[in-house]
Protein backbone atom coordinates (compact mmCIF):
# COMPACT_ATOMS: atom_id res chain seq x y z
CA UNK A 1 0.00 0.00 0.00
CA UNK A 2 1.41 3.38 -1.00
CA UNK A 3 1.62 6.26 1.46
CA UNK A 4 -0.98 8.18 -0.53
CA UNK A 5 -3.42 5.27 -0.38
CA UNK A 6 -2.75 4.81 3.34
CA UNK A 7 -3.44 8.46 4.09
CA UNK A 8 -6.56 8.42 1.93
CA UNK A 9 -7.85 5.44 3.91
CA UNK A 10 -7.00 6.97 7.28
CA UNK A 11 -7.95 10.62 6.85
CA UNK A 12 -10.95 12.51 5.56
CA UNK A 13 -10.61 14.61 2.38
CA UNK A 14 -10.74 17.77 4.48
CA UNK A 15 -7.82 16.67 6.65
CA UNK A 16 -5.91 15.36 3.62
CA UNK A 17 -6.22 18.78 2.03
CA UNK A 18 -4.90 20.42 5.22
CA UNK A 19 -1.91 18.05 5.31
CA UNK A 20 -1.21 18.72 1.62
CA UNK A 21 -1.29 22.49 2.19
CA UNK A 22 1.13 22.19 5.10
CA UNK A 23 3.54 20.06 3.07
CA UNK A 24 3.38 22.53 0.19
CA UNK A 25 4.21 25.35 2.59
CA UNK A 26 7.10 23.25 3.92
CA UNK A 27 8.54 22.95 0.41
CA UNK A 28 8.51 26.72 0.07
CA UNK A 29 10.29 27.03 3.42
CA UNK A 30 12.86 24.38 2.43
CA UNK A 31 13.64 26.20 -0.81
CA UNK A 32 13.96 29.54 0.98
CA UNK A 33 16.50 27.98 3.36
CA UNK A 34 18.45 26.62 0.38
CA UNK A 35 18.37 30.05 -1.23
CA UNK A 36 19.67 31.50 2.02
CA UNK A 37 22.46 28.91 1.97
CA UNK A 38 23.47 29.97 -1.54
CA UNK A 39 23.49 33.65 -0.60
CA UNK A 40 25.51 32.86 2.52
CA UNK A 41 28.07 30.81 0.58
CA UNK A 42 28.35 33.45 -2.12
CA UNK A 43 28.82 36.23 0.42
CA UNK A 44 31.33 34.16 2.37
CA UNK A 45 33.29 33.34 -0.76
CA UNK A 46 33.57 36.92 -1.96
CA UNK A 47 34.42 38.34 1.49
CA UNK A 48 36.88 35.66 2.69
CA UNK A 49 40.58 35.72 1.73
CA UNK A 50 41.06 33.59 -1.38
CA UNK A 51 44.34 31.92 -0.47
CA UNK A 52 45.48 31.66 -4.08
CA UNK A 53 47.10 33.90 -6.68
CA UNK A 54 45.14 35.71 -9.34
CA UNK A 55 46.40 33.54 -12.23
CA UNK A 56 43.94 30.70 -11.52
CA UNK A 57 42.50 29.85 -14.98
CA UNK A 58 39.11 28.76 -13.67
CA UNK A 59 37.29 29.41 -10.44
CA UNK A 60 34.80 26.55 -10.11
CA UNK A 61 33.32 27.47 -6.71
CA UNK A 62 31.48 30.61 -7.89
CA UNK A 63 30.67 28.77 -11.12
CA UNK A 64 28.87 26.00 -9.20
CA UNK A 65 27.04 28.60 -7.10
CA UNK A 66 25.91 30.45 -10.23
CA UNK A 67 24.66 27.22 -11.83
CA UNK A 68 22.86 26.15 -8.67
CA UNK A 69 21.15 29.52 -8.10
CA UNK A 70 18.72 29.40 -11.08
CA UNK A 71 17.86 25.78 -10.23
CA UNK A 72 16.87 26.85 -6.72
CA UNK A 73 14.87 29.78 -8.10
CA UNK A 74 12.97 27.44 -10.43
CA UNK A 75 12.28 25.12 -7.48
CA UNK A 76 11.03 28.08 -5.43
CA UNK A 77 8.66 29.07 -8.24
CA UNK A 78 7.32 25.51 -8.51
CA UNK A 79 6.89 25.28 -4.73
CA UNK A 80 5.14 28.66 -4.63
CA UNK A 81 2.71 27.59 -7.33
CA UNK A 82 2.16 24.16 -5.71
CA UNK A 83 3.52 22.34 -8.77
CA UNK A 84 6.10 20.10 -7.10
CA UNK A 85 4.98 16.56 -7.88
CA UNK A 86 6.63 13.58 -6.09
CA UNK A 87 8.74 12.95 -9.21
CA UNK A 88 9.95 16.56 -9.29
CA UNK A 89 10.62 16.45 -5.56
CA UNK A 90 12.76 13.35 -5.90
CA UNK A 91 14.64 14.89 -8.81
CA UNK A 92 15.19 18.15 -6.91
CA UNK A 93 16.65 16.25 -3.94
CA UNK A 94 19.07 14.49 -6.30
CA UNK A 95 20.02 17.85 -7.86
CA UNK A 96 20.59 19.35 -4.40
CA UNK A 97 23.02 16.62 -3.39
CA UNK A 98 24.80 16.61 -6.76
CA UNK A 99 25.32 20.37 -6.64
CA UNK A 100 26.46 20.24 -3.02
CA UNK A 101 28.93 17.46 -3.85
CA UNK A 102 30.19 19.46 -6.84
CA UNK A 103 30.65 22.49 -4.61
CA UNK A 104 32.76 20.49 -2.16
CA UNK A 105 34.68 18.85 -5.01
CA UNK A 106 35.39 22.26 -6.62
CA UNK A 107 37.43 23.47 -3.66
CA UNK A 108 40.45 21.34 -4.54
CA UNK A 109 40.49 22.84 -8.06
CA UNK A 110 39.91 26.34 -6.78
CA UNK A 111 42.79 26.15 -4.35
CA UNK A 112 45.05 23.86 -6.48
CA UNK A 113 45.21 21.16 -3.85
CA UNK A 114 45.06 17.35 -4.09
CA UNK A 115 41.50 15.95 -4.10
CA UNK A 116 41.87 14.70 -0.53
CA UNK A 117 41.86 18.39 0.45
CA UNK A 118 38.08 18.65 0.21
CA UNK A 119 37.42 15.68 2.49
CA UNK A 120 38.28 17.93 5.44
CA UNK A 121 36.18 20.81 4.10
CA UNK A 122 33.79 22.32 6.66
CA UNK A 123 31.17 22.51 3.91
CA UNK A 124 30.34 18.86 4.73
CA UNK A 125 28.06 20.25 7.48
CA UNK A 126 25.68 21.49 4.79
CA UNK A 127 25.06 17.90 3.75
CA UNK A 128 23.54 17.27 7.17
CA UNK A 129 21.53 20.50 6.96
CA UNK A 130 20.11 19.54 3.56
CA UNK A 131 19.09 16.13 4.91
CA UNK A 132 17.50 17.68 8.00
CA UNK A 133 15.49 20.07 5.80
CA UNK A 134 13.62 17.12 4.34
CA UNK A 135 12.20 16.42 7.81
CA UNK A 136 10.00 19.49 7.41
CA UNK A 137 7.67 17.32 5.36
CA UNK A 138 5.57 14.52 6.83
CA UNK A 139 7.06 11.95 4.45
CA UNK A 140 10.10 9.91 5.59
CA UNK A 141 10.76 8.76 2.02
CA UNK A 142 12.28 12.11 1.12
CA UNK A 143 14.56 12.04 4.17
CA UNK A 144 15.80 8.59 3.19
CA UNK A 145 16.20 9.71 -0.42
CA UNK A 146 18.27 12.72 0.61
CA UNK A 147 20.40 10.58 2.92
CA UNK A 148 21.10 7.92 0.29
CA UNK A 149 21.94 10.58 -2.32
CA UNK A 150 24.26 12.34 0.14
CA UNK A 151 25.99 9.08 1.11
CA UNK A 152 26.45 8.19 -2.57
CA UNK A 153 27.87 11.66 -3.22
CA UNK A 154 30.38 11.34 -0.37
CA UNK A 155 31.35 7.87 -1.53
CA UNK A 156 31.99 9.27 -5.00
CA UNK A 157 34.11 12.09 -3.55
CA UNK A 158 36.13 9.59 -1.53
CA UNK A 159 36.72 7.21 -4.47
CA UNK A 160 37.59 10.14 -6.74
CA UNK A 161 40.14 11.44 -4.22
CA UNK A 162 41.80 8.03 -3.98
CA UNK A 163 41.84 7.43 -7.74
CA UNK A 164 43.03 10.97 -8.49
CA UNK A 165 46.24 10.49 -6.54
CA UNK A 166 45.57 11.38 -2.92
CA UNK A 167 47.41 8.82 -0.86
CA UNK A 168 45.75 6.51 1.62
CA UNK A 169 46.94 6.77 5.18
CA UNK A 170 46.29 5.11 8.50
CA UNK A 171 47.74 8.00 10.44
CA UNK A 172 44.95 10.16 11.83
CA UNK A 173 47.24 13.16 12.39
CA UNK A 174 48.50 12.97 8.82
CA UNK A 175 44.92 12.79 7.59
CA UNK A 176 43.95 15.91 9.53
CA UNK A 177 46.99 17.96 8.52
CA UNK A 178 47.48 16.76 4.93
CA UNK A 179 45.57 15.64 1.87
CA UNK A 180 45.79 11.90 2.39
CA UNK A 181 42.63 9.83 2.66
CA UNK A 182 41.79 7.99 5.87
CA UNK A 183 39.40 5.36 4.57
CA UNK A 184 37.97 4.57 8.01
CA UNK A 185 37.08 8.25 8.55
CA UNK A 186 35.22 8.39 5.23
CA UNK A 187 33.34 5.18 6.00
CA UNK A 188 32.39 6.70 9.35
CA UNK A 189 31.23 9.81 7.53
CA UNK A 190 29.00 7.77 5.24
CA UNK A 191 27.64 5.76 8.17
CA UNK A 192 26.94 9.01 10.03
CA UNK A 193 25.04 10.39 7.03
CA UNK A 194 22.94 7.23 6.70
CA UNK A 195 22.37 6.98 10.46
CA UNK A 196 21.21 10.59 10.68
CA UNK A 197 18.87 9.99 7.75
CA UNK A 198 17.44 6.86 9.36
CA UNK A 199 16.89 8.59 12.71
CA UNK A 200 15.22 11.59 11.09
CA UNK A 201 13.10 9.33 8.88
CA UNK A 202 11.97 7.37 11.95
CA UNK A 203 11.19 10.61 13.78
CA UNK A 204 9.20 11.89 10.79
CA UNK A 205 7.34 8.58 10.52
CA UNK A 206 6.46 8.54 14.22
CA UNK A 207 5.45 12.19 14.28
CA UNK A 208 3.45 11.57 11.11
CA UNK A 209 1.62 8.73 12.86
CA UNK A 210 0.83 11.04 15.76
CA UNK A 211 -0.30 13.68 13.28
CA UNK A 212 -2.62 11.20 11.58
CA UNK A 213 -4.16 10.17 14.91
CA UNK A 214 -4.51 13.80 15.99
CA UNK A 215 -5.99 14.77 12.63
CA UNK A 216 -8.41 11.84 12.79
CA UNK A 217 -9.50 12.83 16.30
CA UNK A 218 -9.86 16.47 15.28
CA UNK A 219 -11.88 15.42 12.24
CA UNK A 220 -14.06 13.30 14.51
CA UNK A 221 -14.43 16.20 16.92
CA UNK A 222 -15.52 18.52 14.09
CA UNK A 223 -17.95 15.92 12.79
CA UNK A 224 -19.40 15.43 16.27
CA UNK A 225 -20.06 19.17 16.62
CA UNK A 226 -22.53 18.80 13.77
CA UNK A 227 -24.64 16.55 16.01
CA UNK A 228 -23.76 17.69 19.55
CA UNK A 229 -22.91 20.97 21.17
CA UNK A 230 -19.18 21.71 21.62
CA UNK A 231 -19.51 21.18 25.38
CA UNK A 232 -20.98 17.71 24.90
CA UNK A 233 -18.29 16.88 22.34
CA UNK A 234 -15.63 17.78 24.89
CA UNK A 235 -17.17 15.36 27.36
CA UNK A 236 -17.27 12.58 24.76
CA UNK A 237 -13.65 13.11 23.70
CA UNK A 238 -12.39 13.47 27.28
CA UNK A 239 -14.11 10.31 28.54
CA UNK A 240 -11.34 7.80 29.33
CA UNK A 241 -13.45 4.68 29.13
CA UNK A 242 -15.86 5.90 26.50
CA UNK A 243 -19.49 6.85 26.95
CA UNK A 244 -21.92 4.01 27.71
CA UNK A 245 -25.72 3.94 27.69
CA UNK A 246 -27.03 4.85 31.12
CA UNK A 247 -24.06 7.05 32.06
CA UNK A 248 -25.38 10.18 33.70
CA UNK A 249 -25.11 12.55 36.62
CA UNK A 250 -27.28 14.99 38.54
CA UNK A 251 -26.92 18.67 37.78
CA UNK A 252 -28.64 21.81 38.92
CA UNK A 253 -29.41 23.52 35.63
CA UNK A 254 -31.86 25.50 33.54
CA UNK A 255 -33.81 24.11 30.59
CA UNK A 256 -35.17 26.17 27.69
CA UNK A 257 -37.78 25.13 25.14
CA UNK A 258 -38.21 27.28 22.00
CA UNK A 259 -40.95 26.71 19.44
CA UNK A 260 -42.40 28.44 16.38
CA UNK A 261 -46.16 28.97 16.47
CA UNK A 262 -48.32 27.59 13.66
CA UNK A 263 -45.36 26.34 11.73
CA UNK A 264 -46.90 22.97 10.81
CA UNK A 265 -49.91 24.61 9.16
CA UNK A 266 -47.69 27.09 7.35
CA UNK A 267 -45.31 24.34 6.18
CA UNK A 268 -48.17 22.36 4.65
CA UNK A 269 -48.69 25.16 2.12
CA UNK A 270 -44.99 25.69 1.37
CA UNK A 271 -42.50 24.04 -0.94
CA UNK A 272 -40.33 21.51 0.98
CA UNK A 273 -37.17 23.42 0.11
CA UNK A 274 -38.69 26.62 1.47
CA UNK A 275 -39.66 24.80 4.66
CA UNK A 276 -36.10 23.55 5.22
CA UNK A 277 -34.64 26.95 4.38
CA UNK A 278 -36.92 28.60 6.93
CA UNK A 279 -36.00 26.06 9.60
CA UNK A 280 -32.30 26.52 8.85
CA UNK A 281 -32.66 30.30 9.23
CA UNK A 282 -34.55 29.85 12.51
CA UNK A 283 -31.98 27.45 13.92
CA UNK A 284 -29.13 29.58 12.59
CA UNK A 285 -30.40 32.48 14.69
CA UNK A 286 -31.12 30.53 17.87
CA UNK A 287 -28.16 28.14 18.17
CA UNK A 288 -25.30 30.70 18.23
CA UNK A 289 -27.09 32.75 20.88
CA UNK A 290 -27.57 29.69 23.10
CA UNK A 291 -23.92 28.67 22.75
CA UNK A 292 -22.73 32.22 23.26
CA UNK A 293 -24.11 32.01 26.81
CA UNK A 294 -22.53 28.60 27.47
CA UNK A 295 -25.69 26.64 26.72
CA UNK A 296 -25.95 23.32 24.95
CA UNK A 297 -28.42 22.28 22.26
CA UNK A 298 -30.10 19.06 23.36
CA UNK A 299 -32.12 18.36 20.24
CA UNK A 300 -33.99 19.80 17.30
CA UNK A 301 -37.65 18.81 17.19
CA UNK A 302 -38.92 20.05 13.86
CA UNK A 303 -39.70 23.69 14.56
CA UNK A 304 -38.71 23.33 18.22
CA UNK A 305 -35.36 23.47 20.00
CA UNK A 306 -34.53 22.08 23.43
CA UNK A 307 -31.51 23.68 25.12
CA UNK A 308 -30.01 23.54 28.58
CA UNK A 309 -27.56 25.54 30.67
CA UNK A 310 -25.20 24.50 33.47
CA UNK A 311 -25.40 20.81 32.57
CA UNK A 312 -22.76 19.91 29.98
CA UNK A 313 -20.35 21.89 32.18
CA UNK A 314 -21.33 22.93 35.67
CA UNK A 315 -22.16 26.60 36.10
CA UNK A 316 -23.82 28.39 38.99
CA UNK A 317 -24.94 31.10 36.54
CA UNK A 318 -27.17 28.79 34.48
CA UNK A 319 -30.37 30.78 35.13
CA UNK A 320 -28.61 34.05 34.31
CA UNK A 321 -27.24 32.52 31.09
CA UNK A 322 -30.64 31.13 30.06
CA UNK A 323 -32.55 34.38 30.54
CA UNK A 324 -29.82 36.39 28.80
CA UNK A 325 -29.96 33.98 25.86
CA UNK A 326 -33.78 34.11 25.82
CA UNK A 327 -33.80 37.91 25.54
CA UNK A 328 -31.24 37.80 22.72
CA UNK A 329 -33.24 35.10 20.90
CA UNK A 330 -36.43 37.13 21.22
CA UNK A 331 -34.76 40.20 19.71
CA UNK A 332 -33.23 38.17 16.88
CA UNK A 333 -36.49 36.42 15.97
CA UNK A 334 -38.42 39.70 16.02
CA UNK A 335 -35.89 41.15 13.58
CA UNK A 336 -36.06 38.03 11.43
CA UNK A 337 -39.73 37.89 10.42
CA UNK A 338 -42.71 39.87 11.65
CA UNK A 339 -45.18 37.20 10.52
CA UNK A 340 -43.81 34.48 12.78
CA UNK A 341 -44.99 33.86 16.35
CA UNK A 342 -42.88 31.96 18.84
CA UNK A 343 -42.76 30.94 22.48
CA UNK A 344 -39.92 30.29 24.92
CA UNK A 345 -40.39 28.35 28.16
CA UNK A 346 -37.68 28.29 30.84
CA UNK A 347 -37.44 26.30 34.09
CA UNK A 348 -34.65 25.51 36.56
CA UNK A 349 -34.03 22.62 38.90
CA UNK A 350 -32.25 19.32 39.27
CA UNK A 351 -31.87 17.30 36.07
CA UNK A 352 -30.02 14.18 35.02
CA UNK A 353 -27.59 14.80 32.20
CA UNK A 354 -26.40 11.65 30.48
CA UNK A 355 -26.41 9.21 27.59
CA UNK A 356 -29.46 7.27 26.45
CA UNK A 357 -29.84 4.71 23.68
CA UNK A 358 -27.82 1.56 23.06
CA UNK A 359 -24.27 0.69 22.03
CA UNK A 360 -25.03 1.40 18.36
CA UNK A 361 -26.52 4.85 18.85
CA UNK A 362 -26.18 7.18 21.81
CA UNK A 363 -27.81 10.50 22.50
CA UNK A 364 -26.89 12.99 25.23
CA UNK A 365 -29.95 14.50 26.82
CA UNK A 366 -31.38 16.01 30.00
CA UNK A 367 -34.10 14.28 31.97
CA UNK A 368 -36.09 15.66 34.90
CA UNK A 369 -38.95 17.90 36.01
CA UNK A 370 -37.45 21.13 34.56
CA UNK A 371 -37.59 19.61 31.06
CA UNK A 372 -41.30 18.90 31.40
CA UNK A 373 -41.94 22.28 33.03
CA UNK A 374 -40.10 24.19 30.28
CA UNK A 375 -42.13 22.38 27.60
CA UNK A 376 -45.40 23.17 29.42
CA UNK A 377 -44.41 26.83 29.86
CA UNK A 378 -43.61 27.13 26.17
CA UNK A 379 -47.15 25.97 25.36
CA UNK A 380 -48.58 28.17 28.12
CA UNK A 381 -46.89 31.22 26.58
CA UNK A 382 -49.43 31.07 23.73
CA UNK A 383 -52.34 31.36 26.17
CA UNK A 384 -50.49 34.08 28.05
CA UNK A 385 -49.69 35.89 24.78
CA UNK A 386 -46.04 36.03 25.78
CA UNK A 387 -42.74 35.55 24.00
CA UNK A 388 -40.91 34.26 27.09
CA UNK A 389 -42.24 32.56 30.21
CA UNK A 390 -39.96 31.51 33.08
CA UNK A 391 -40.51 30.25 36.60
CA UNK A 392 -40.08 32.69 39.47
CA UNK A 393 -37.40 30.33 40.81
CA UNK A 394 -35.35 30.80 37.61
CA UNK A 395 -35.86 34.57 37.74
CA UNK A 396 -34.76 34.88 41.37
CA UNK A 397 -31.65 32.81 40.79
CA UNK A 398 -30.73 34.79 37.68
CA UNK A 399 -31.12 38.07 39.54
CA UNK A 400 -29.02 36.72 42.40
CA UNK A 401 -26.20 36.12 39.93
CA UNK A 402 -26.37 39.57 38.36
CA UNK A 403 -28.93 39.25 35.57
CA UNK A 404 -29.98 42.70 34.34
CA UNK A 405 -33.12 42.46 32.18
CA UNK A 406 -33.36 44.42 28.96
CA UNK A 407 -36.92 43.41 28.12
CA UNK A 408 -40.04 44.32 30.09
CA UNK A 409 -40.76 41.37 32.40
CA UNK A 410 -44.05 41.01 34.26
CA UNK A 411 -44.98 38.84 37.21
CA UNK A 412 -47.73 36.23 36.86
CA UNK A 413 -48.72 34.83 40.25
CA UNK A 414 -50.26 31.42 40.84
CA UNK A 415 -50.76 30.67 37.15
CA UNK A 416 -52.51 27.34 36.45
CA UNK A 417 -50.35 25.72 33.77
CA UNK A 418 -51.98 22.88 31.85
CA UNK A 419 -50.24 19.57 32.52
CA UNK A 420 -48.79 20.67 35.88
CA UNK A 421 -50.52 19.76 39.13
CA UNK A 422 -49.81 22.99 41.04
CA UNK A 423 -50.05 26.65 39.97
CA UNK A 424 -46.74 28.41 39.46
CA UNK A 425 -45.39 31.85 40.10
CA UNK A 426 -44.03 33.00 36.75
CA UNK A 427 -42.36 35.94 35.02
CA UNK A 428 -43.01 36.70 31.38
CA UNK A 429 -42.17 38.99 28.50
CA UNK A 430 -45.47 39.69 26.78
CA UNK A 431 -45.92 40.28 23.08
Amino acid sequence: MTRKTFLRNELSPRVLAAVARTEEQSETLITLVQLGFLLFMGTLYFLAPKGYTGDVPIRPVPLVLLVYLPLVMVRLLLAWRRLLTPLLLGFSILVDMVMLSLLIWAFHLQYRQPPGFYLNSPEVMFIYIFIALRALRFDPRYVIGAGVAAAAGWLFLTVYAIRAGSGITRDYAEYLTGSSVLVGAQVAQIIAILTLSAILALAVYRSGSILIRAAREESLRQDLTRYFSPLVVERIVAADGGIRPGDGEFHLGTVMMIDLRGFSARAAAMDPKEVMTMLAEFQGRVVPLVMEQGGSIDKFMGDGILAHFGTATRSDRHAHEALTAAEAIRESLLEWRDDIAFGIGIASGEVIFGAVGDETRLEFTVIGPPVNTAAKLEKFSKRLRAHIVATRQTWNRARRFGFKPRASWRSVRRAPVEGLSDPLDLVAVLR
